[in-house]
């Protein structure tokens, strides 16, 4: 009875990762060319002085126990710090490490 039922051959999930990580890419594709926003979070988000100041003590205190424009940020905030202490204030540099995030998230998302 089932020897009649055709097998349907499905892409193998190597493919599809690569597929869904291709699109990804295709999507963000310009993102490398953009600058930090005028009007909107980069301002006091990215470019304040929790990210100036590094990873001394007293910031890394501070990042961990204060309210910064309305939200508590920690893990945001040593993001940002860790991508200022390598590249400083240059916008390609944190576009590209956001689209390495949105990557690794399309793969967990993949996986799960």
């Amino acid at each position: 009875m089932y020897d009649s039922i055709k097998k349907v051959n499905l892409p193998k999930p190597k493919i599809i990762l690569f597929f869904t990580i291709l699109l990804t890419l295709i999507v963000y594709k310009d993102v490398g060319s953009h600058q930090f926003q005028t009007a909107w979070d980069d301002q006091w988000a990215v470019q304040n002085w929790y990210t100036e100041e590094g990873f001394s003590g007293e910031n890394t205190t501070a990042i961990l126990l204060e309210f910064y424009g309305g939200q508590y940020a920690p893990v945001n905030q040593f993001y940002y710090t860790f991508l200022h202490n390598l590249f400083g204030y240059n916008a390609t540099a944190f576009h590209m490490a956001g689209l390495v995030i949105h990557i690794l998230t399309v793969v967990t998302v993949f996986f799960f």
